[in-house]
């Protein structure tokens, strides 16, 4: 079976709590995570491959944020996409990262860690090393 096609969009940050050098790593950080707990399994799209893709219909990484994240994976050829979004509530700083399938629509999963901004790409880690579907 020909491994699954995984998209990860950018990291959203709606509450301004990360450099913008921040949120492209904690993307990174998520890439990396799905690609080494997928094994053969998943091929995820590496951001210049979205950028690329994305391109090709006319279209950038910013204009997808906030759109619906299923359309976009689809329009990358995708069989997942994971988003990911950081947020500050009672005082802590949240990661939820969510996967779904594309072809269905279907949420697969969503996962949450909290920790301070210094232990974030740590939590975003352990919360992405789950997503293996």
């Amino acid at each position: 079976m020909p491994p699954k096609r995984v998209a990860v969009l950018d990291v959203r940050d709606n509450d301004k709590i990360l450099t913008p050098s921040e949120q492209t790593f904690l993307t990174e950080e998520v890439r990396a995570s799905i690609s080494a707990s997928g094994g053969d399994a998943l091929h995820v799209l590496t951001g210049e491959n979205l950028a690329v893709l994305l391109a090709e219909h006319g279209k950038t990484l910013e204009q997808c944020t906030g759109e619906c994240e299923v359309q976009t994976g689809r329009l990358l050829g995708a069989d997942l996409v994971v988003t990911g979004s950081v947020t500050r509530a009672f005082g802590e700083i949240h990661i939820t990262v969510r996967c779904h399938d594309t072809g269905s629509a279907r949420l697969l999963g969503q996962w949450r860690a909290s920790a301070p901004k210094n232990r974030l790409a740590g939590a975003t880690r352990a919360v992405t090393g789950q997503l293996v579907v």
